[in-house]
């Protein structure tokens, strides 16, 4: 991501992303919220396009943003740390380099079930 080189932020998490049989889906969704209020949500799920999940992820989340109309956020070390505990992470609004008009913006990578 453009926004993490030389900021010393944590990189996504680098692993595999493969399936086995070469046209694995990684689907991820999104949600904004205030307070406690959902204002949208989105799904995007697209073709991947190499074998690294972080890239994969990376392209999905820049897809996300793109659909929710908000800027790509900042990716910290708990982001890493959650998503892969928890396969989900929440980026606060104080992680966007823009205002933003919801206090968090959460993800969570959904199993295709293949």
């Amino acid at each position: 991501m453009a926004a993490m080189e030389g900021s010393g932020q944590a990189p996504l998490p680098e692993t595999e992303f493969s399936s086995g049989d070469g046209d694995k889906q990684m689907i991820l969704e999104g949600r904004l919220f205030k307070a406690n209020l959902l204002l949208a949500q989105s799904m995007v799920e697209l073709a991947p396009q190499d074998r690294h999940f972080s890239h994969e992820l990376e392209q999905n989340l820049i897809a996300l943003c793109r659909s929710l109309d908000i800027p790509v956020p900042l990716w910290l070390s708990k982001n890493t740390t959650e998503f892969a505990r928890f396969h989900q992470t929440v980026f606060f609004s104080e992680q966007f380099t823009d205002k933003v008009n919801f206090d968090r913006f959460q993800i969570k990578w959904e199993d295709d079930g293949r």
